[in-house]
């Protein structure tokens, strides 16, 4: 989906609290980290030949059946037309038994039930009380359920109630999940689920014991994989080494399902990830390009490139986000890091087009809105800098970097980035309107 997610935030930390370390108008920001040396050992892949799997679209073409139309089933649960919804995923079920190609249809299609309410899910299990899609979608709203109950604190800080919270929607979820496996025992998705419940409430023997009930019945599964990894990275009390002998497990049915050759890049980027909370960035740049090349995958290239940042390689960072958006599509993301780099090395109207297109896929994003109004100011283009800094103040009025450059902006050029609407209501002084109402009203 080409949408505009929350991710500017993965590397906000990384970048020292600064957004843009290039030279601003008027100074130099001294958050600007010392140049390193770019060198093609600093992220490359390994030596040996990897063949790379394919990205869940390319695989999706081999697959005969219709991507899933979201707002179609949505309505069918609202008009209570619970067993054309039944129908619809029993229809996905079978293509991924006839294909592993299909798989990612009844991911998706679950998932968006799995956002919804209980009032939306609870009439469906009632009404059909034979419907494994009701309970699995039901079960997975019950573990998000039971994460949002524990919160987001470390354990030593979760209070007793929060546990309690969690305990009973995660005894919920398990009976929800049961059912559902009772009803359809190759409902993938289910098993799925309960596996992300596991990572908090169960262990590692657990996790596999439920990993090895689904392999048994469909080798050739992908995602149950993939998310039993990401349910035993050490983090949640397993280890890299668990997480690669998962990947290795899944290697032998690579022939049939291409998709499983990115299952070992988890278990890199995890290993990345350490070296990253350590300090050692370039140790995971390297990591990351591992991970990338058992495959694509849009987190490991944002890790990557927010590496790449922090060491100063900018013609590096523009190479790695072009290798990027021509392997998994032109997105938002992927051309907000391309601008930096190009702002970085000088490309200011290439940098433009860039930030301009972000823009137009997520108009709200106060990353995208900062570095654009940098890129403007720097131009010459003080009136369209001025209304991105205002905007970005306005989606995120903490952010201190923005107000010092939209007062100083101000400040020194007030006639040319006044703002011709408001100009005639405007009394107070330039940083007035940064809280978005005047405080005389």
């Amino acid at each position: 989906m080409r949408t505009a997610r929350l991710w500017g935030a993965l590397f906000a930390g990384l970048l020292m609290g600064c957004d843009f370390v290039a030279a601003l108008p008027g100074g130099q920001d001294s958050a600007v980290p010392a140049k390193a040396s770019e060198s093609a050992e600093d992220a490359e892949p390994p030596l040996a030949a990897i063949v790379k799997a394919p990205t869940t679209a390319e695989l999706l073409r081999s697959c005969p059946l219709e991507s899933p139309n979201f707002s179609d089933l949505h309505k069918l649960l609202d008009e209570k037309e619970f067993a054309k919804v039944d129908a619809a995923l029993d229809t996905m079920l079978e293509g991924h038994r006839r294909t592993p190609a299909c798989e990612s249809h009844l991911w998706e299609a679950l998932s968006s039930f799995c956002s919804l309410n209980f009032a939306h899910l609870d009439p469906w299990a009632v009404a059909r009380p034979d419907s494994w899609g009701a309970f699995s979608a039901r079960g997975c709203r019950w573990i998000n359920t039971g994460y949002e109950r524990r919160g987001t604190a470390l354990a030593k800080d979760v209070t007793d109630a929060q546990w309690a919270g969690m305990r009973d929607a995660f005894a919920r979820a398990k009976s929800d999940l049961m059912r559902a496996l009772e009803i359809e025992p190759d409902g993938y998705v289910a098993y799925g689920y309960a596996i992300n419940m596991l990572k908090a409430s169960g262990g590692p023997g657990q996790i596999r014991k439920w990993l090895d009930a689904l392999v048994a019945r469909d080798p050739y599964n992908y995602g149950v994989r993939q998310r039993a990894m990401k349910s035993l990275d050490p983090r949640w009390g397993g280890s890299i080494e668990e997480m690669r002998q998962v990947a290795a497990d899944a290697q032998g049915f690579a022939d049939g399902n291409p998709r499983l050759r990115i299952l070992p890049g988890y278990a890199e980027a995890e290993a990345a990830a350490i070296e990253w909370r350590a300090g050692r960035t370039k140790q995971a740049a390297r990591g990351y390009r591992r991970a990338l090349a058992h495959g694509g995958n849009a987190d490991w290239y944002s890790s990557l490139t927010g590496c790449l940042a922090q060491l100063g390689f900018w013609a590096k960072l523009v190479e790695t986000s072009e290798e990027w958006m021509a392997e998994l599509g032109d997105d938002a993301q992927v051309r907000y890091w391309r601008a930096r780099g190009r702002t970085e090395l000088g490309d200011l109207a290439g940098a433009l087009v860039d930030l301009d297109q972000a823009h137009a896929e997520g108009p709200r994003d106060a990353y995208t809105l900062r570095l654009r109004g940098l890129v403007r100011w720097k131009l010459g283009r003080l009136r369209e800098a001025a209304e991105d800094l205002r905007l970005a103040v306005e989606i995120d009025p903490d952010n201190a970097w923005a107000i010092e450059q939209l007062r100083t902006l101000e400040a020194s050029h007030a006639p040319s980035v006044a703002d011709p609407q408001l100009q005639a209501d405007r009394t107070l002084p330039a940083l007035s309107r940064l809280d978005l109402k005047p405080a005389n009203k």
